[in-house]
C-alpha cells in the first residue's frame, strides 16, 4: 500500500495513511444507515466544511477512526466539542498501541503530520543488524504480524519493522504469523 499519493485535492500531496484512512471510512459507511448529528455552534467552518458527528448503524464512526490511529483530535473548538472528550479516550487507545498515525515517532504534530518522520524510520527500518531477521509488518486491518525467517511468507513480506527476538516483537504489539 503506498503511504504516499496523490490527494483528491489538486495540486496536494495526501499524509501517511490517507488512503488506509479513506478505504476504512469507506468500508464503515458501505450499505449501512448512516446519521449525522450537530453541536451547538456553526455548522460550517472556515474553510466551509461540514462540521458533523458521523454515525454508522449508531456507532461513530470518528471514534473507530481515531480508536485505529487513523485520524488525530485537532482543531476542536467551542461549542462544538461535546464529544472531545471521548475522541480524546479513543485516540489514546490508538496512541498506546503504536497504530496508525502513531507508529512513527514524531510523526503526530500540533500543525499536522511531519512526513519526515515517516521516510527516516523507513531509512532506520531498512538498515538492520544481521542478527535481527524477525520482520513486522502492519496488514490492511492495522494487525500487527510479525514472520521469522522460517516462516512460509517471510521472503516476500516487505518489513515496516525488524525484530531481533520474538519477544521484542510480542512486547511492540506484533502477534506471530500463522502460517508456518
Amino acid at each position: 500500500m503506498n503511504r504516499y499519493s496523490r490527494s483528491k485535492t489538486p495540486n496536494t500531496w495526501e499524509s501517511a495513511f490517507g488512503d488506509e484512512a479513506s478505504e476504512r471510512n469507506e468500508q464503515l459507511l458501505k450499505n449501512v444507515a448512516v446519521s449525522l448529528k450537530f453541536d451547538e455552534g456553526d455548522r460550517y467552518d472556515d474553510y466551509e466544511r461540514l462540521l458533523a458527528y458521523v454515525y454508522a448503524d449508531g456507532q461513530s464512526v470518528q471514534e473507530i477512526l481515531l480508536s485505529e490511529g487513523l485520524a488525530r483530535v485537532a482543531y476542536v473548538f467551542p461549542p462544538n466539542d461535546r464529544y472531545v472528550d471521548a475522541y480524546k479516550e479513543a485516540e489514546a487507545i490508538a496512541r498506546k498501541n503504536n497504530l496508525g498515525v502513531w507508529e512513527y515517532k514524531n510523526y503526530v504534530t500540533k500543525r499536522g503530520f511531519d512526513e519526515t518522520k515517516v521516510e527516516e524510520e523507513k531509512t532506520e527500518v531498512n538498515k538492520h543488524p544481521s542478527e535481527c531477521l524477525i520482520k513486522g509488518n502492519i496488514n490492511r486491518e492495522n494487525k500487527k504480524i510479525y514472520h521469522i525467517p522460517t516462516g512460509k511468507y517471510y521472503d516476500q513480506t516487505k518489513p515496516e519493522k525488524w525484530f531481533c527476538s520474538e519477544q521484542q516483537a510480542l512486547d511492540a504489539g506484533f502477534k506471530k504469523s500463522g502460517n508456518k
